[in-house]
């Protein structure tokens, strides 16, 4: 996530089930011109068929996120 503006920003992420938020990031500080990696070193996430990853920031328009997704099936 990278800060846009020119004040800090507080962001967070998170995951929906369809029931349950289960932050991964909760109201980190990014400072301005700073960006925030939120896994490192190749670690990943796994998420359910209909999950919803969120990013939010206390501040509109304020953060560029980008999210890497691999949609794989075994057969």
């Amino acid at each position: 996530m990278a800060n846009i503006t020119t004040s800090t920003v507080n962001a967070s992420v998170y995951i929906n089930d369809g029931t349950n938020n289960v932050f991964i990031l909760k109201d980190a500080p990014i400072p301005v011109g700073g960006a925030l990696q939120v896994l490192d070193g190749g670690a990943k996430i796994v998420v359910q068929s209909g999950d919803t990853m969120y990013v939010y920031s206390d501040t509109a328009d304020s953060v560029d996120a980008w999210i890497s997704v691999v949609d794989a099936i075994s057969t």
